[in-house]
């Protein structure tokens, strides 16, 4: 199995209340070649220092010049990515260990893959609640009126 590079892209807008939770579940995959592109959309909290308490070489810090709206963000942190693989994950949510792994997996197992999604858990007074994710063919037209993807 090739061991890709994955690029984590991790847009952040005040993002300081979850966001220990969020790159501890990066940091403790099993997975390890990936880097983290984190983007700072100009916080106004605390999550710069939240993120540089990661000392990590893998953990990239970048900073928005001005505020824009998540799609212009994402892209422009998509655009540092040195990854063959870039996978989303946004501050206020998390990844079990395995993850990375899995994404890595699927990417080498099938050869014409472009575009990965799970189901989800919602975490609700401490349970878990799964959210079925499936979406039906023709998949682009799915995504933009439903948006079953977490």
């Amino acid at each position: 199995m090739t061991n890709n590079l994955i690029s984590v892209v991790v847009n952040c807008y005040n993002g300081e209340k979850y966001l220990n939770n969020c790159l501890n579940s990066i940091k403790n995959q099993t997975y390890k070649n990936f880097e983290v592109i984190f983007f700072d959309n100009c916080s106004t909290d605390k999550s710069k220092e939240v993120f540089q308490n990661f000392k990590d070489k893998r953990f990239k810090y970048f900073k928005n010049e001005n505020f824009s709206n998540l799609s212009k963000a994402r892209n422009k942190a998509i655009r540092k990515a040195n990854g063959e693989i870039i996978s989303i994950l946004d501050t206020d949510d998390f990844w079990e260990k395995e993850m990375l792994y899995n994404v890595n997996k699927a990417f080498n197992n099938y050869n014409d893959v472009k575009f990965i999604y799970i189901y989800f858990y919602i975490l609700k007074e401490n349970k878990k609640i799964k959210i079925n994710s499936k979406i039906n063919k023709p998949i682009i037209k799915s995504i933009f009126k439903n948006y079953k993807i977490g």
